[in-house]
């Protein structure tokens, strides 16, 4: 049974990225924004554009440099997001591995990365209530 922070999540990601939600930003308009109370959510087409906004927004530049680093390695994924928590904002691609990643930052604080995991043992980190078939 997934608990409300899992359920948050699933409804966030079916939400933010369906054609609907899409279809109200124009193209050429990253990034389409998602506001709540607690947080927001910015969702990129633009790479280069995500990644120099999560540079002047960041308030932690050792996080920034981190995830930048990230890309570095060879058995890390290409597209990666970034959680500020001290603004509360989610810097993501349209991609849905990459937004559940840094969605789960922002309702699982407690849940740090650790050196030396590879992308699968760091998604699996990040999932801890599992469905059942998965």
């Amino acid at each position: 049974m997934m608990d409300d922070k899992e359920l948050k999540i699933r409804l966030l990601l079916k939400t933010l990225l369906s054609p609907e939600f899409a279809a109200r930003f124009a193209p050429g308009t990253d990034p389409a924004v998602y506001k709540d109370k607690n947080f927001s959510v910015k969702l990129y087409r633009d790479m280069a554009r995500m990644r120099k906004e999560m540079a002047q927004a960041t308030k932690d530049p050792a996080l920034f440099e981190a995830m930048l680093g990230s890309l570095e390695k060879p058995n890390r994924s290409k597209t990666v997001g970034l959680y500020d928590a001290e603004s509360r904002t989610v810097f993501s691609p349209y991609d849905a591995e990459a937004l559940e990643h840094e969605l789960r930052h922002h309702f699982y604080p407690e849940v740090k990365h650790r050196p030396g995991l590879s992308v699968r043992e760091e998604w699996e980190q990040m999932r801890p209530f599992k469905q059942q078939g998965e």
